[in-house]
């Protein structure tokens, strides 16, 4: 169950059926990243580099050649791929270091990850942002990552998973943590493992069959000047 309260609003309280709807989607992603490396992994000068990691969730080749990345999302195209090709649901580690080289089959861009937060964007060769992360405080050594590769929401995660699927037990997931929030946002659910339907309520009361079916983002605001 994950119940979430914005200032004095009703907590939101939700209920899952199964479901069999699927979320399929053809753009490379930006699926992990990690700001700040202290012991994890290393490049070919043995550097603990920040990382980030993309996964193409395709059934085709996907050539990057003229792709960007940047942590500007003013300047999104900060720094350009070379010519790389990308395998059918495969993942592609490049490495934040600001060292700006393609060495020892190794991506290097010119910038480095701000550990305190900043958005991260990727861009196709016809300069459209088709990726775009989260400005987020992310502990050391640990990343920030989709809860799987055809899901919007990421999450921290103690373990960093390079190359690899990410690590998330089964369940339902918020795009927000619980708790009381000064600003108004769109809170998005997401469940890991089966595919289910989900009721909630508004107002505490334990979510039935009969209540409000969740289908979009549900928007959480101030209504304390309204109580």
């Amino acid at each position: 169950m994950c119940v979430v309260a914005c200032l004095k609003k009703a907590p939101i309280v939700f209920l899952f059926t199964l479901s069999s709807q699927l979320l399929i989607a053809q753009d490379v992603i930006i699926n992990e990243f990690v700001s700040s490396n202290q012991s994890g992994l290393t490049d070919a000068d043995g550097d603990y580099s920040d990382w980030i990691e993309l996964y193409n969730p395709s059934d085709i080749e996907q050539d990057l050649q003229g792709y960007t990345l940047s942590d500007d999302i003013i300047f999104t195209n900060k720094w350009e791929f070379p010519e790389t090709i990308m395998a059918p649901n495969a993942y592609l580690v490049v490495f934040a270091s600001g060292k700006d080289q393609f060495e020892h089959n190794e991506l290097h861009t010119n910038f480095k990850i701000s550990q305190e937060g900043e958005s991260l964007v990727l861009s196709n060769a016809q300069g459209l942002a088709i990726a775009q992360t989260a400005a987020v405080f992310v502990p050391a050594d640990d990343s920030f990552a989709r809860i799987a590769e055809l899901d919007g929401i990421m999450l921290i995660s103690d373990v960093p998973t390079p190359n690899a699927k990410n690590i998330f037990s089964q369940g339902i997931y918020c795009s927000h943590e619980s708790g009381f929030y000064d600003t108004s946002f769109e809170l998005t659910l997401s469940n890991l493992g089966d595919h289910r339907q989900i009721y909630y309520t508004l107002n505490g009361d334990v979510p039935t069959s009969n209540s409000r079916l969740y289908s979009d983002p549900i928007l959480v605001e101030n209504n304390s000047s309204t109580a």
